[in-house]
């Protein structure tokens, strides 16, 4: 009888350990239980008085245009200073923006139609339906968990904190589109865990990887570069199809990975062209040239009129800005991302400055920036405006706390997920792969979203535009501990 082969043999150990891992994941318990402590942790917060969320910056329009729906604001009262909860029907006017977001407040809105409880919308029906989906993520992020048991209930201990937590939170009672995002994200990081225990990834999982790279990606124009370390995951395993051969497996992730891309390009063309406008103007007046020492020279740099100098941190929302000036001639054409880029790379300080200034923001977590602050009470459960609710703030108040080491932290944070990455990709046993695999997943994602957000707009509502950099920051801190803490238990075990 012929010995079996290296090869088979490490095939056939890589099948037990995808069984065990699978049989570990399937555990009841742990999963939902972290799921339904999560939901009733984001329910307790956005329900019970004081009710939180998040006013209304003035892009709040962007879903309750197409909803047909316009604020009931009480007479006096300033949109910014307090979260609004009612919503009747009326029309503002506002340029559709499409956005996976308003895919879902469309099928709540349905949903409350349906119910007799409609026209009109209380936004708190879209705060439990983002508490509810973010229950289901965590449970399924948990659920697939490799490793050890206590390590995962460390984890899962540390997750809930973490998403819960009332920075995050008050994003759910809004008509923002940050929710989609971290909760895209959340079923990205869940379906990477759940394809990665099996040596080869199963047509269902490719789906459920690339359904949530599409709910990220599709979110928010400022997200389509996502794509990008997506398809690096969609690409790094060949699909298992039943009775196919090889080139199968190989064709049917990089369909996936063509779909995503070109879905990403054709979004970004599709959004109203004002807004990527208004974000490369702040760029430039509110950033580039409020942080400058000498600004004449900056547009000179930037190939612009120096008499733009008197413009020098005045965003393009406010009056007197400089688009009525003839000075501003072709400022559209003239300056592309692209060129800002350039910019910054043709004046490293500066780009290291903006960098420093983007890693202390992305720990703030308190939506804040050139722009007024943001309330997050209804006038009815304060007296005055309140700009810094806590209901549960232990993963924001250490962050805020250690805001002023961000130069340091980042970097290390960072560089701790490479090299745990790198130290679980080396072990022998495969069912943990998924780890290393989320932890660079969630590396490349916070890393670029940071990227594209300082670039795209710099410090005008640096913090609400960091919001996917900050949640993926804090989403990697925890797989680190997770990657430590199954590295431990490795040794532990062997002692």
């Amino acid at each position: 009888m012929p010995r079996p082969s290296f090869s088979s043999w490490r095939y056939s150990s890589a099948l037990r350990s995808r069984d065990q891992a699978g049989r570990t994941a399937r555990k009841p318990g742990l999963g939902p239980l972290a799921g339904l402590l999560a939901t009733t942790s984001a329910l307790l917060q956005l329900l019970t008085r004081p009710v939180l969320g998040l006013a209304d910056n003035g892009d709040y329009k962007r879903l309750v245009s197409p909803l047909h729906l316009v604020a009931r604001l009480p007479p006096g009262q300033a949109p910014k200073q307090y979260l609004v909860l009612r919503y009747v029907p009326g029309v503002s006017g506002e340029q559709q923006y499409r956005s996976t977001e308003l895919v879902f407040a469309r099928l709540v809105h349905r949903v409350i139609i349906g119910l007799g409880l409609g026209p009109g919308m209380d936004v708190r029906a879209l705060g439990v339906a983002h508490a509810v989906l973010l229950g289901v993520a965590v449970w399924l992020v948990v659920r697939a968990l490799p490793g050890p048991l206590a390590p995962r209930a460390v984890t899962a201990v540390l997750l809930i904190v973490v998403v819960t937590d009332t920075r995050f939170v008050v994003y759910l009672n809004s008509f923002f589109t940050e929710p989609m995002s971290s909760l895209a994200l959340l079923f990205l990081v869940a379906a990477v865990l759940h394809a990665w225990r099996a040596p080869t990834v199963s047509p269902w999982a490719l789906v459920a990887a690339s359904v949530a790279g599409l709910a990220l990606v599709l979110d928010k124009s400022q997200h389509a570069p996502l794509a990008l370390p997506i398809v690096a995951v969609l690409l790094a395993r060949r699909c298992r199809w039943p009775r196919s051969g090889r080139w199968i497996g190989r064709l049917l992730p990089a369909v996936a990975s063509v779909v995503l891309v070109v879905s990403a390009v054709g979004y970004v063309r599709s959004q109203p062209a004002h807004l990527d406008e208004s974000n490369r103007y702040n760029a430039v007046f509110v950033e580039v040239l409020g942080h400058s020492a000498n600004p004449a020279a900056d547009l000179r740099s930037l190939g612009l009129d120096p008499r733009l100098v008197r413009y020098a941190g005045r965003p393009i929302y406010l009056p007197g800005n400089a688009t009525k000036d003839p000075a501003f001639g072709d400022f559209f054409d003239r300056v592309t991302t692209r060129r800002i880029a350039v910019f910054y790379l043709e004046h490293p300080g500066r780009g290291l400055a903006l960098a420093h200034r983007g890693a202390t923001a992305s720990m703030e977590l308190i939506p804040a920036g050139v722009s007024p602050q943001l309330g997050t009470e209804t006038r009815a459960d304060s007296a005055e405006p309140v700009y810094d609710a806590c209901k549960l703030c232990l993963f924001s108040t250490v962050s805020r706390g250690l805001r002023g080491a961000s130069a340091l932290l980042m970097p290390a944070l960072w560089l701790a997920a490479a090299v745990t990455a790198w130290a679980v990709r080396r072990r022998p046993d495969r069912s943990t792969d998924g780890i290393a695999a989320v932890l660079l997943l969630l590396l490349s994602v916070a890393a670029t979203a940071m990227l594209v957000a300082l670039l795209g707009e710099g410090e005008f509502e640096i913090v609400k535009h960091l919001y996917l950099g900050s949640f993926g920051n804090a989403l990697l801190a925890v797989f680190v501990v997770h990657a430590a803490g199954v590295l431990l238990a490795e040794r532990l075990s062997r002692q």
